[in-house]
């Protein structure tokens, strides 16, 4: 067997040795699993009904110039089952699946998205994030679920504004998904704003608002 440059065998078929997979990639085997063993636990006869068409949802917002895609709705509205939904069905990209709901005022995002990709943050996580998305070979969409203080809610919207800020690889988007009412004030954290996809209405505001049905609608689903 002939031997690779780096004196390693070379290929048998004579072509390129497989690369590492990028953060992508990695995302892509741990939401698999995580989706796996979601579905493992609901019953048999359970089907979701989505609100909106999460495949041309998300082709729409890639196509776009926005990078964030902003979720709201109140307690109970079936967010999080919109946000699982839309990492089945999603085509063309990878999906991390962040649970917020967990964290507190101390998260570091840009060391959360890189754990989830098991990849070393270094001694600046923003600064290797940055790194890491100009390797992507496809879009990758960060889903961050419904963190629940008032507190995190802020320090996630700032780590989100600076990410945007020193992050510029557009296959590096953002799903994020927030509790209300009350609204969430964007003003302040003026990137994320203006990253911020435009929803039916074309005003400031979110993406797409989410409601509990009423029971005629719950009757014809």
């Amino acid at each position: 067997m002939a031997a690779g440059p780096n004196g390693l065998p070379a290929p048998a078929d004579g072509g390129a040795a497989p690369a590492n997979p990028d953060l992508g990639a990695r995302s892509r085997e741990r939401t698999d699993a995580i989706l796996a063993a979601l579905s493992s636990q609901q019953p048999d006869d359970l089907v979701y009904t989505p609100p909106a068409d999460v495949q041309q949802l998300v082709a729409d917002f890639l196509v776009s110039t926005a990078r964030v895609y902003l979720v709201t709705g109140p307690p109970g509205c079936g967010k999080t089952s919109f946000t699982r939904h839309l990492a089945t069905q999603a085509p063309g990209v990878d999906v991390q699946l962040l649970t917020a709901d967990s964290w507190t005022e101390d998260v570091d995002l840009a060391r959360e998205i890189l754990r989830y990709g098991s990849l070393p943050a270094g001694v600046d996580p923003l600064l290797t994030l940055e790194g890491e998305s100009q390797s992507l070979s496809r879009p990758l969409l960060v889903v961050i679920d419904s963190p629940q203080s008032r507190a995190v809610v802020d320090k996630v919207c700032r780590q989100l504004d600076g990410t945007l800020r020193q992050v510029l690889s557009g296959n590096l988007r953002f799903l994020l998904v927030l509790r209300t009412p009350p609204d969430v004030e964007l003003a302040p954290y003026p990137v994320l704003s203006a990253a911020v996809m435009t929803g039916q209405d074309h005003g400031v505001g979110p993406s797409l608002r989410l409601d509990r049905w009423d029971a005629g609608t719950a009757r014809d689903v």
